[in-house]
């Protein structure tokens, strides 16, 4: 009987632990990504723009449990650096409002979170994973390569001809999914890339005042 107690209260004890060790991760993980990435984020619902998006950005910010709006440029590139190639998914800011809605500029690891023009060119913040494949160090010139300019390139036989920034920051998450994959460069370098209007948009993305309330800041 004795034996029996004290293996029942070994595993619940050991039960209790586990548990718990789990739900502190969840919390911190849920921290991790709430504290780096808008509580919301809208895209279109047809295509690629969101039209008007600062009328619209506007107009969220009127909503009451609101904090911050911001549109935002987000797509896919290939980047280029030191002849290494990757992937990457680069995102066009406002550097005076970017802290408004993303905890990047607390994430910087190496170097500054900077997208003043540097020698002519962008300043650009990479994640820890892009700069890892990329060997790219604050400092180096990194080249941006769109879809659209790859394809131009093929179909006339020619060199793409490359958005190219420079290295000022490198930041780390803590999440694979942004430190491998993002990059930060200014607005209007970014529209170059992609050649799009001053009112186009891809997303807009939202900071809550509460952030358990985002189901019904959703709904309004």
């Amino acid at each position: 009987s004795l034996l029996s107690v004290v293996g029942t209260i070994i595993g619940v004890a050991a039960l209790i632990c586990v548990a718990s060790i789990f739900n502190g991760f969840r919390e911190f993980t849920e921290d991790q990504l709430i504290a780096f990435d808008p509580h919301i984020r809208i895209s279109a619902t047809e295509g690629a723009w969101i039209k008007n998006a600062d009328s619209l950005s506007d107009k969220i910010q009127q909503i009451e449990n609101v904090s911050k709006s911001l549109p935002t440029i987000q797509g896919r590139v290939v980047a280029l650096c030191k002849k290494n190639l990757q992937p990457i998914v680069l995102n066009g800011v406002d550097p005076d409002r970017i802290n408004d809605v993303v905890g990047v500029r607390h994430s910087i690891v190496y170097g500054k979170f900077d997208l003043a023009k540097t020698i002519g060119l962008p300043g650009v913040v990479l994640g820890a994973g892009v700069a890892d494949r990329l060997r790219a160090n604050p400092g180096d010139t990194v080249s941006f390569f769109s879809p659209e300019v790859i394809e131009k390139s093929f179909k006339y036989m020619a060199m793409p001809r490359p958005t190219k920034g420079v290295v000022s920051g490198i930041f780390q998450s803590n999440a694979s999914n942004y430190d491998d994959t993002y990059i930060y460069i200014s607005e209007q370098y970014t529209r170059r890339l992609f050649k799009s209007k001053s009112d186009q948009y891809h997303n807009i993305d939202i900071r809550l005042i509460a952030d358990d309330k985002i189901e019904k800041s959703v709904k309004e």
